[in-house]
């Protein structure tokens, strides 16, 4: 019944990380930017729990454990991909600072430029075979067309028609889950990934990185007594990594063609990414409710001063 996914795999990940990003452009100004650059200190922290504090824990994890090349691989390609268009939608639901976690989906997708082919050349070398070569060019050109132009021509589409945003802005994130969950359904029926196929030591040791990650993350700004709406934007960001753009690098380094065994080395990645970005999604539905909470008490203590 799913003979055919893997021939289209890597066609629908470039669709679905095109429509998602369009998406998003549609609702960015220039000027949501401004607020969180005239103080920085929230964007910073931001950024470096995104380039140093995830990818430390994600090596330090993988030299602990001895995990299996492909799920290393896999993890240090999750650590590697800036935050998802995702976690804007969490922020938002959780009443955490929008602009902050646009901005630092934004400058992540940007600095991925160089900072994706850099951690991988460096850390993911050690787990590449001989005969697998690093495509650092498809990489940086895939970046560019697959998200930041779909990016600037969304915020262009806002400027010349923004009657058509909220159509658009919801339909094709909509469309770009259900293009997700096809995928996820596909694997799965296709004998892409096993769920289990690993054991049980293999996922449980994800689902504690995924929430030290997020922990240690926001831990930062409860011990500085920042903003806790700048604490979820970020703890939110640094979690739900961008999937999509992930799963495109997958396929244009292993090939779903290629792929027979589930315990190759690209079977390892993508059982990693599917694992992740369905993970990463049920860690942060409690953090909705728990940051409002915080929002909460927050509020009340800063009106009683």
């Amino acid at each position: 019944m799913f003979d055919w996914y893997r021939e289209y795999e890597s066609l629908l990940a470039t669709i679905q990380v095109v429509m998602v990003m369009f998406g998003m452009g549609t609702t960015l100004f220039l000027r949501d930017f401004r607020t969180v650059l005239e103080r920085p200190r929230s964007l910073v922290v931001g950024c470096l729990c995104q380039f140093f504090l995830v990818p430390t824990l994600t090596l330090l994890t993988i030299h602990l454990c001895r995990l299996d090349a492909g799920i290393a691989l896999g993890l240090i390609l999750i650590a590697a991909m800036p935050g998802g268009p995702l976690a804007n939608l969490f922020t938002f639901l959780a009443h955490g600072n929008l602009a902050l976690s646009i901005t630092l989906t934004g400058l992540g997708t940007l600095l991925g430029l160089v900072t994706i082919p850099l951690m991988l050349n460096t850390f993911a070398h050690g787990y590449l075979p001989e005969n697998v070569v690093m495509p650092v060019d498809v990489i940086l050109i895939d970046i560019a067309l697959y998200l930041l132009l779909p990016v600037a021509a969304g915020m262009i589409v806002r400027k010349l028609a923004p009657k058509a945003v909220p159509f658009l802005s919801t339909w094709l994130v909509r469309c770009g889950l259900i293009i997700l969950v096809s995928m996820v359904v596909g694997s799965l029926g296709s004998g892409r990934i096993e769920p289990l196929s690993y054991g049980v030591m293999t996922p449980l040791i994800i689902i504690i990185l995924c929430l030290c990650i997020q922990n240690f993350s926001m831990l930062i700004f409860l011990i500085l007594r920042w903003s806790v709406a700048d604490q979820t934007a970020v703890g939110v960001s640094v979690t739900i990594r961008n999937i999509n753009l992930a799963l495109l690098l997958a396929t244009r380094l292993f090939p779903a063609s290629a792929q027979t065994d589930s315990h190759s080395l690209g079977g390892g990645v993508l059982y990693v990414i599917l694992f992740w970005g369905a993970l990463s999604l049920i860690v942060c539905v409690p953090t909705i409710f728990v940051q409002r909470r915080m929002l909460s008490i927050e509020s009340v203590r800063l009106q009683s001063q």
